[in-house]
């Protein structure tokens, strides 16, 4: 009898642990630019719209999965640098993402771009972050070589952090990309793949 029960008991232990769900990375959007501060703008699309419609997405899609996502910002306003750093601090979160689109003088640059922050501290834990969203990114585009900045977002957040380009929005190609729908699905889907693996 007592070797049925401790059969029993093993069991339930293996379905608890089976059926109960990885715990979720918190990670933090930031969403540059917004209100006053347009960033890049090309034939009337700015850089605040594309990050904004993309944080929408985002936040659609860890909504239906679970995926716990905060945001520096829900909507066409300006953040300070000051304000969004003191948001993520006090966040602590596992992972910060800064959104940005990219311009260039040369329209047939393209593709992903990805800076870190240079203190060795956090480096290593965002590089490897980076090299899992680059792999995914791949999928739709060209991800150029990771750099390190000393931008201030990254400069003045406690947590791993990264900085992405997420195309040139003087590519037509990349531009076109970023405008549709497809582009922005595969986007999210592949940002939260990555940064909540």
């Amino acid at each position: 009898m007592r070797k049925v029960f401790s059969v029993f008991l093993v069991a339930i232990l293996f379905l608890v642990v089976s059926f109960t769900p990885k715990p979720t990375k918190k990670i933090v959007i930031d969403l540059g630019h917004g209100g006053h501060d347009k960033g890049v703008v090309v034939n009337g699309i700015s850089e605040k719209e594309v990050v904004l419609s993309l944080a929408t997405k985002l936040r659609e899609l860890a909504e239906e999965s679970g995926i716990a996502l905060r945001f520096t910002r829900s909507s066409d306003s300006f953040v300070t640098l000051e304000e969004r750093i003191d948001f993520i601090n006090k966040e602590n979160p596992d992972v910060m993402l800064s959104l940005h689109v990219n311009s260039s003088d040369n329209e047939v640059e393209k593709g992903f771009e990805m800076y870190l922050p240079k203190d060795a501290n956090r480096y290593t834990a965002s590089h490897s972050k980076a090299e899992q969203l680059g792999k995914a990114l791949a999928k739709h585009g060209d991800v150029k070589p990771i750099k390190t900045a000393n931008f201030y977002l990254l400069k003045n957040t406690s947590c791993p952090a990264l900085f992405l380009e997420m195309g040139f929005l003087t590519n037509e190609a990349d531009r076109n990309f970023l405008t549709s729908d497809y582009g922005r699905t595969v986007l999210a889907q592949s940002i939260l793949e990555a940064l909540n693996d």
